[in-house]
C-alpha cells in the first residue's frame, strides 16, 4: 500500500482499577510505567517509532487536554529514555494517568527519508474534536486491502488526509461511523461503540487489531473477524491490560489471560470491562508468520507457547530434510 511501512506492529493498553476510590499520583505513575513496560516487551514487533497516549482526568475545572501523548522515531528505549532514569522519571510524571494506549511501529527495507512526513505517520494518531467523547487517539496493527477504495469513499465525504497510510483511512472511517450512529443517551452521551465497530468491520477488508483511547478516558480494542493478528487481555488487582502478545501482560504480573475473540471488541472504563458478542462471524485464521517469525518465543498463542510450536516445526522439517544425515555423508566423503 502506498506509503505504508509494514504490518508487524505492537499494541498495548491499560486501565487502572478502582478509580472511584484512589487516583493518587503514585497509582497514575504506576499505570504509565506499567504501560511502557508492556510496550518494551513488544520491541521485536517494531523498531521504527513508538508512542503512547494517556488519559489524565482534570481534578479541578480548568482548560487543557485530558489526553497527553508522547511519540518519536527510534527504539522504545530511545523514545522513552529508558537508559536515562532522570529523563524517564520526568516523562512519566508528565504522562501520569489512569489509562493509556501504546504503539510500536515496524518498518521495512527502503524506508522513507522524508522525516517530517514520516513523523506525521507515527502512532497513536490524534483525531481532535471539541466534544470530549468524539476525541480519540487511534493505534493500528495490520493492513487494509481495500485502502484505495476506502480513501476514495472518505474523500467523497469531504475528509482530508495528511498521510498516505491506511491507518489514517481506518481512523477516519471510525470517526465517520461514530458520527452516523444515533446517540443512545438522551443526556448527550456518545453512541454505542460496539455498533460503531460492527459498521466499521463491515467495510474493512484486511488484517488488523485496533486500539483507541477517547477524550473521556474509555479504552476500546477490537480484532478483525479472521483473527489474523494475536490479541490477548487480562487483569490483576491493579489493572485491566491488553496487548498484541501475552509476554507484555506477564511483564506486569498478569499470568492469566484470554484471547480476544476474532470479530469482537472490548471496552474498558471506570466501571470495568465490557465484552461485545461476536460482531461479524468469520473463521479464525491466525497468520502463520506469527508463530514462525513475528511473535516472541515465550508468548502464548491459542494456548500454546510459540517456542513449543517452533520446536515441533523443526522436528517435522528434520523428517523431510534430515540435515544431520547429509552432514555425516559429506564428512565421510571427505575422508
Amino acid at each position: 500500500m502506498d506509503g505504508e511501512v509494514g504490518e508487524k506492529c505492537g499494541l498495548a493498553g491499560i486501565y487502572l482499577k478502582n478509580t472511584f476510590k484512589d487516583v493518587s499520583l503514585e497509582r497514575r505513575l504506576h499505570c504509565v510505567d506499567s504501560l511502557i513496560t508492556m510496550g518494551n516487551s513488544l520491541q521485536h514487533r517494531g523498531q521504527f517509532s513508538a508512542g503512547v497516549a494517556t488519559y489524565q482526568p482534570l481534578f479541578e475545572k480548568s482548560f487543557g487536554k485530558v489526553i497527553l501523548d508522547h511519540k518519536d522515531l527510534g527504539t522504545i528505549r530511545k523514545v522513552f529514555h529508558l537508559d536515562n532514569p532522570e529523563a524517564y522519571k520526568s516523562l512519566i510524571g508528565r504522562l501520569a494517568g489512569i489509562a493509556g494506549l501504546f504503539h510500536t511501529r515496524y518498518s521495512t527495507s527502503g524506508e522513507q527519508t522524508d522525516f517530517e512526513k514520516v513523523k506525521l505517520e507515527m502512532q497513536p494518531f490524534e483525531r481532535d474534536h471539541k466534544r470530549i467523547w468524539k476525541q480519540f487517539w487511534f493505534a493500528f496493527n495490520g493492513n487494509v486491502a481495500n485502502h484505495k477504495e476506502l480513501r476514495a469513499k472518505l474523500s467523497g465525504e469531504d475528509y482530508i488526509f495528511k498521510t498516505g497510510v491506511d491507518t489514517e483511512d481506518f481512523s477516519s472511517l471510525f470517526a465517520l461511523e461514530m458520527n452516523k450512529e444515533p446517540i443512545f443517551d438522551a443526556s448527550g452521551g456518545r453512541p454505542d461503540l460496539f455498533n460503531v465497530v460492527k459498521r466499521v468491520m463491515g467495510q474493512i477488508d484486511g488484517a488488523y487489531n485496533v486500539g483507541l483511547i477517547f477524550g473521556d478516558g474509555d479504552l476500546l480494542f477490537f480484532r478483525d473477524p479472521n483473527g489474523f493478528r494475536p490479541l490477548v487481555w487480562g487483569e490483576n488487582e491493579d489493572f485491566y491490560a491488553i496487548a498484541s502478545e501475552s509476554v507484555a501482560l506477564q511483564k506486569i504480573g498478569i499470568n492469566r489471560f484470554k484471547d480476544v475473540v476474532p470479530g469482537s471488541a472490548l471496552l474498558f472504563d471506570r466501571y470495568g470491562v465490557k465484552q461485545s458478542p461476536v460482531l461479524i462471524e468469520s473463521k479464525k485464521s491466525l497468520c502463520h508468520f506469527e508463530r514462525i517469525y513475528f511473535a516472541k518465543a515465550p508468548s502464548d498463542l491459542d494456548g500454546e507457547y510459540v517456542a513449543g510450536t517452533r520446536q515441533r516445526l523443526g522436528r517435522e522439517l528434520a523428517k523431510v530434510d534430515p540435515l544431520v544425515g547429509r552432514i555425516l555423508e559429506e564428512k565421510n566423503g571427505r575422508k
